[in-house]
């Protein structure tokens, strides 16, 4: 889902979408908005990935492919330029899950190789702006999108956390409220057992494989009750 529209894989392995549709993210080859359920693929899809006005799908051959909006480089093409179609040549193959987020100024998506290798495409998230895919990390096991342009990933067989990004709410929780760029080193915030993560606006959480714990950085009110916010990982409930 995005803030613009929804897709969903079948089990058949057919790709339907629906929503908002003004850089045929939804329905190639037009502009004009679903209501309901449009077929984009026939069959052949494991898993997709949307961002504001752009989607990725990921087929059974490992291939990764992008159309919609594609100013922020967010289609991985290498360029800037939008595709009303999806394209017949993929950005990316070998691959095995892939995830997007982000708002429509700062569209970025993230691919995970089946080698583990984490790469990224487009703006925001600490990354700047590159329109083809880069090597970000290796031993990745899953990624997270922050609303307000953090990403997150459980990283090698010990999985520890590593973030990086906007930090305006503590959500890095590295005790401050400083965005930190990929360039300078992500975010450490666990160095082993942490079992799933998922990120929102201005917030990280993240359960222990262990306690079961979930705990969270950044925050408000759509994590503590209180509508506080803490700058390091504290924890919520036990699981």
């Amino acid at each position: 889902m995005s803030s613009n529209g929804g897709c969903a894989v079948l089990n058949s392995g057919a790709l339907k979408c629906w929503g908002k549709n003004d850089f045929g993210q939804i329905q190639p080859g037009t502009t004009t908005s679903q209501t309901t359920p449009f077929e984009v693929v026939a069959g052949g899809v494991t898993d997709v990935a949307l961002m504001d006005s752009s989607s990725c799908y990921l087929n059974q051959a490992g291939e990764v492919r992008c159309w919609g909006r594609g100013a922020n480089g967010e289609l991985g093409q290498g360029n800037t330029t939008n595709l009303l179609s999806i394209p017949s040549d993929p950005i990316l193959t070998d691959v095995q899950s892939i995830f997007a987020g982000g708002r429509q100024q700062s569209s970025q998506a993230c691919a995970i190789k089946t080698n583990g290798d984490l790469y990224c495409w487009g703006s925001g998230f600490g990354l700047g702006l590159t329109s083809t895919p880069q090597k970000m990390l290796e031993g990745a096991k899953k990624v997270s999108f922050g609303g307000y342009n953090s990403v997150c990933a459980i990283v090698g067989d010990q999985r520890s956390l590593k973030c990086w990004g906007e930090n305006s709410s503590g959500e890095m929780g590295d005790g401050t409220k400083i965005a930190r760029s990929f360039a300078d080193g992500p975010v450490t915030v666990v160095t082993e057992g942490v079992k799933d993560v998922s990120s929102g606006p201005g917030y990280n959480c993240f359960v222990m494989q262990e306690s079961g714990e979930m705990k969270c950085m950044g925050g408000k009110a759509e994590v503590f009750a209180s509508g506080d916010s803490t700058k390091f990982a504290k924890t919520v409930f036990g699981l």
